[in-house]
């Protein structure tokens, strides 16, 4: 099997630094492989038994109705567009980019469309055991052993190596945080012929949206691993604020918080939800019974081999999120390296602040 990418690319290859210079790429954080044995999170809202954890729905997500960020912050008008602000400055856009023409916008979003695509077609490399290089073009995804008769459905019909999974696994862990990646369950390497499973799964992105952006100060999603007591800490000061307008009262919990971290509250994390429009199809059937299992067709009973699939316009939210550092210059901000932290609320927003 041929290399994934020479280079994997970070999620976000255009992010900048607050110092307003060039474009620059960021590398890519190490990984550390999951444990085979490790279950999915227990704040999943997908039936467990999902072969590939999917939401392939046409009606848009409830909060994106409601503004709801999962912040815990205010969702007003006002508010929203003060927490877009702030993350736009920590990313180091120009006030003029923020204000009159909004381009960052459009371009993080187009950034996050690419980056769930091809992370979309890694958990599908990983869970169908595929090789990665057969499944997508510049525009889709695509993979069929449904239909054997399919001009687009040819793969490679080896099993992954160990050093094929090596690649595939880096390259995933680095896109996707571990509480999600643990939803996609690990298929065993065989020949596509033995596989237990026949799917169906296209996905064409459309266009895109940011819909929410906010800024959690002083902590991390790594604080929290490293410290779980200080799971929330973020929303305890907003509520606090919120039930007591207790200037001292906020510096203590703040300062608490600094003395916990091992940054001194130095670091800080981005969090983005953008909306993808896709042209879709989904569908996965027992090889042996042809019965579907999953996606469309569900329970309706009659789809023979070889029927047509239809396809779907749908729109999934994926969360994104990245952390920040001090840069060597005075104010400046280092962006890291996103992460898919969330894919239409599987997790329910995958929140830890």
């Amino acid at each position: 099997m041929t290399r994934l990418l020479t280079s994997p690319p970070s999620p976000l290859p255009s992010t900048e630094s607050s110092s307003g210079g060039d474009t620059t790429k960021i590398p890519l954080p190490p990984s550390t492989p999951l444990k085979s044995e490790e279950s999915p999170p227990e704040n999943s809202t997908l039936d467990k038994g999902a072969i590939f954890p999917w939401v392939s729905s046409t009606t848009p997500l409830p909060r994106l109705g409601l503004n709801d960020d999962l912040s815990g912050l205010s969702n007003t008008f006002r508010s929203r567009f003060a927490k877009r602000v702030s993350v736009a400055l920590e990313m180091g856009v120009p006030i003029w980019n923020i204000l009159i023409t909004k381009a960052w916008e459009k371009e993080l979003a187009k950034n996050c469309e690419w980056a769930f695509k091809m992370a979309v077609c890694g958990l599908l490399s990983r869970t169908f055991q595929v090789n990665f290089n057969t499944l997508y073009t510049d525009k889709m995804l695509h993979l069929n052993t449904i239909d054997s008769t399919s001009s687009e459905s040819s793969i490679d019909d080896e099993p992954m190596t160990e050093d094929d999974n090596q690649v595939l696994s880096e390259y995933v862990e680095a896109m996707i945080e571990e509480s999600l990646l643990r939803l996609y369950p690990k298929l065993p390497s065989l020949p596509t012929t033995e596989s237990p499973f026949l799917v169906c799964f296209q996905l064409k992105p459309i266009a895109s949206r940011l819909e929410n952006a906010f800024l959690v100060p002083s902590l991390t999603r790594d604080d929290i691993k490293s410290i779980p007591k200080l799971k929330g800490s973020y929303s305890k000061i907003e509520n606090e604020w919120q039930t007591s307008q207790s200037m001292n009262a906020l510096r203590e919990m703040a300062e608490e918080l600094h003395e916990n971290t091992d940054h001194g509250g130095s670091k800080r994390s981005l969090i983005v939800d953008v909306s993808v429009d896709c042209l879709e199809m989904f569908q996965v059937r027992d090889r042996d019974t042809g019965d579907v299992v999953q996606g469309y067709g569900v329970g309706e009973g009659g789809f023979e081999k070889g029927d047509t699939i239809r396809e779907e316009a749908v729109t999934h939210l994926v969360r994104f999120e990245v952390e920040t550092t001090k840069g060597e210059n005075p104010g400046e901000r280092i962006v890291g390296s996103w992460q898919i932290i969330d894919i239409d609320d599987m997790l329910n927003g995958n929140v830890w602040h």
